[in-house]
């Protein structure tokens, strides 16, 4: 007992740990690094209040693999994680939460972007981690065109990120916290909100920049007030700079000059470190949990960094040592050459098929290459590098890369996605830097245009990108969307077949694929593409909710049900398999399975359209529709546009006699999706302009105009039958007895689907000749 007493009390005297990750973010763009235009308060005052690293850099230019380097203290040739679509850090490797965590601390993150969500294996050893990103994703497919699965979210801003730190901060605890924020905002498109937007109009990107570190003055501020922060050690960093133009890069990934490599570091600890001081020597993202674990008094681990604890102490200069770092970006995802760095003593060596040498001591922006005239320099360096050669050898895609991925890192707007499957080139990646530029910006305007739902324009985009020598999934994945949206299917087949090829862990991919054949009426290849899928991804809930649907649709409904309660028994947790099996149980006649269904899809996802239209569907089947058409109306709620509840809600006021509300849900249905089966002829009716005839040529086209009387019995409904085979009028007998809603209109269910009818009303429907009863 007094040995877990003392180890309480450790924990319980040691300080909190904020690390704030700002994404993006070059040194020389905050003010206590000398930029005077820039708005930094609160970075310059963590400056004023600690320590400023003058030397801080990166081991690789891109979010996720960086990240991996600052909480473990490896390289990412030892950590495994060398881009954004990587597989998970291996649980075998300790972080910084993992190593705070045994020794007592509780601990949480709150993510800004997908590269540094759950998928990335940076969740090990939070208690908490705010992640909204990692959903898996479940593919959905529309005979009737309409855009069934919405955009991924990727990002959010950092106000949204601080909310949530903030709401978890104010919780009691009795232990010391580690909090790590991580903050999007910098990153490219430069979109800051108002009123940086205005203010920065003509530097967007020092806009965001002024808006981040607005929202870490909110951190600040809470520990201020919680008079905490005399005993938090702080640490403000970032995973990368930005190119902002230099050497013609605009963004970052590429290249591994020290625009995209210099990052601030400032850490701040009152009265533990030097208020104000500035350390000159290079500081490596690797050396950060060495050091931490130090100033801790915690055991040292495992890493390639080296613990500065005593220089940031004394404030002391830190002794001259190597630091390695690479990109491989260029080479995985468009077969150039990889491009590896070693910077030390002053000097920067990269090696590329046309190397260069940089005396950075004295030319920071990398302006002279030196290696003719210092090649003695140029080959020691060269030749420390060979030993690392044999860990930077071109990595193969992993099997273990979530399925959603390639489509999340594709919405950021990132050129490539999934990995180079051709032959190659090894050409230096500053020389095709121009054209993958003007590239990048197409990607951009091309997902712009997407979003806007200028689909012509997007095709236009996409389709130039598409033609370029470079190939990529996110290209041939949005070129494929947008022709599929323009009811050009098979040319979006071929798109999606190369997206998929690309990426065969997309899930997404194989679901557009799917329902491009569908589109075509080729049940047998969107089948196919489906089980391709689940060949690379076995077992995923999404793809065989998918198949079950498919499978329904052609009218197989064993195996339809077989594969979805598959699904349901692999990921209880999805709702879209809850709203398939609602439906299929719906057609089966299962109305109170059906229900329960379509209830769980409401629990998982409250706002679910498709729950609330599924739960519609059941309700009325069971003669509920006044409480049908309240779940149609919040499916409308939910998502304005959502063609089936437009059309069934549309169906109720129809058969309820409201033609007048009837006419503009199914003229917005128009609007939506011009093709939806039925919806043309049931305006039609709508309005009054619709004749028997009419409606007769368009049912054996579209659906059954129906009539029904329903009653409590079968001794009832055989005497209705009775009857109405003796030839008394249908409508003045649904008048007269039946006790559904539609009663009042004499029966009348107007156009209805064979498909959307519950067992055994579908089958008795479909067999009947038209004017008979049964």
């Amino acid at each position: 007992m007094l040995g877990l007493l003392l180890l309480l009390g450790a924990a319980a005297s040691r300080p909190d740990v904020l690390l704030i990750t700002i994404d993006t973010l070059r040194a020389d763009h905050v003010g206590a690094y000398g930029y005077a235009a820039a708005q930094t308060p609160t970075l310059d005052r963590l400056a004023r209040e600690g320590v400023l690293l003058e030397e801080a850099v990166a081991q690789v230019p891109q979010t996720r693999p960086s990240h991996a380097s600052l909480f473990t203290g490896r390289y990412p040739f030892e950590h495994g994680i060398r881009d954004n679509i990587s597989a998970p850090l291996p649980s075998k490797i300790p972080t910084l939460a993992t190593l705070l965590g045994r020794a007592g601390y509780e601990t949480a993150a709150f993510i800004g972007a997908y590269p540094v969500a759950r998928p990335s294996g940076l969740d090990q050893g939070f208690d908490t981690f705010d992640d909204p990103f990692s959903d898996p994703p479940h593919p959905t497919l529309s005979p009737k065109g309409k855009r069934v699965h919405t955009e991924p979210r990727s990002e959010r801003r950092a106000s949204e990120v601080v909310d949530h730190a903030l709401a978890w901060l104010a919780k009691p605890r009795d232990k010391p916290f580690f909090l790590w924020v991580h903050l999007y905002d910098p990153h490219a498109p430069y979109e800051p909100p108002s009123p940086y937007r205005q203010r920065f109009a003509r530097r967007p990107y020092d806009g965001e920049v002024a808006y981040a570190d607005a929202q870490v003055s909110r951190l600040l501020a809470w520990l201020d007030r919680s008079r905490r922060r005399a005993n938090t050690l702080v640490v403000a960093t970032s995973d990368h700079g930005e190119g902002l133009g230099d050497h013609g890069e605009s963004e970052h990934m590429l290249l591994v000059y020290d625009s995209t490599l210099r990052v601030p570091m400032l850490i701040s600890w009152p009265g533990r470190l030097p208020a104000g001081a500035r350390i000159a020597g290079q500081f490596r993202s690797v050396d950060l949990l060495p050091s931490l674990l130090e100033l801790l008094a915690l055991p040292a681990a495992s890493t390639s960094g080296v613990s500065r604890a005593a220089d940031l102490r004394s404030g002391a200069r830190i002794p001259e040592g190597e630091s390695y770092a690479e990109s491989l970006y260029g080479s995985l995802h468009f077969g150039y050459a990889p491009l590896r760095a070693l910077r030390g003593h002053g000097w920067k060596y990269i090696d590329a098929p046309r190397a260069e040498l940089y005396r950075v001591a004295d030319d920071a922006g990398e302006t002279k290459n030196l290696l003719a005239a210092q090649g003695q320099v140029a080959g020691g360096m060269r030749a420390r590098l060979r030993g690392y050669e044999a860990a930077v050898t071109r990595p193969t895609p992993s099997p273990d890369a979530p399925a959603d991925a390639a489509e999340k890192l594709a919405a950021l707007g990132y050129l490539g996605g999934g990995f180079f499957a051709g032959t190659p080139s090894g050409a230096d990646p500053k020389d095709h830097l121009a054209e993958f530029e003007a590239n990048e910006r197409q990607m951009r305007e091309g997902l712009r245009l997407y979003r806007a739902a200028d689909l012509a324009g997007a095709v236009r985009v996409f389709s130039r990108l598409a033609r370029g020598a470079a190939t990529s999934f996110n290209v041939e994945y949005y070129l494929g969307r947008s022709l599929l949206e323009t009811q050009r299917p098979a040319e979006a087949a071929a798109h999606l077949e190369k997206a998929a090829a690309l990426a065969p862990t997309s899930a997404v991919a194989w679901a557009y694929l799917a329902r491009a054949y569908m589109a075509q009426k080729q049940a047998t290849g969107a089948i196919q593409a489906v089980d391709r899928g689940l060949r690379a991804l076995p077992d995923n809930p999404g793809l065989l909710s998918l198949r079950g649907r498919i499978l329904l649709e052609q009218g197989d409904a064993a195996a339809a049900r077989a594969t979805l309660e598959n699904a349901r028994v692999l990921d209880p947790m999805a709702p879209g398999v809850h709203v398939d099996l609602a439906n299929l149980y719906r057609g089966a006649g299962d109305l109170a399975r059906a229900r329960a269904e379509a209830e769980e899809a409401l629990r998982l996802e409250p706002g679910s359209a498709d729950a609330h239209v599924a739960l519609g569907l059941v309700l009325g089947a069971l003669g509920r529709e006044p409480d049908a058409a309240t779940e149609f109306r919040a499916a409308l709620r939910a998502q304005p546009d959502h063609a089936d509840a437009l059309f069934y809600l549309g169906s109720v006021e129809l058969r309820a006699g409201r033609r007048a509300a009837a006419v503009p849900l199914f003229e917005r249905l128009l609007r939506k999706a011009p093709r939806y089966p039925g919806a043309e002829a049931s305006l039609a009716l709508a309005r009054g302009a619709a004749t028997p005839a009419t409606v007769a040529t368009t049912a054996r086209r579209d659906g059954v105009a129906l009539r029904l009387i329903r009653v409590r019995d079968r001794s009832r409904a055989e005497a209705a039958l009775r009857r109405a085979a003796a030839g008394e009028d249908f409508a003045a007998l649904a008048l007269e007895l039946s006790e559904d809603p539609s009663a009042a209109h004499g029966g009348d269910l107007a156009l209805v689907r064979a498909a959307d009818l519950a067992e055994p009303l579908r089958s008795a429907a479909s067999a009947l000749a038209p004017g008979a009863v049964s």
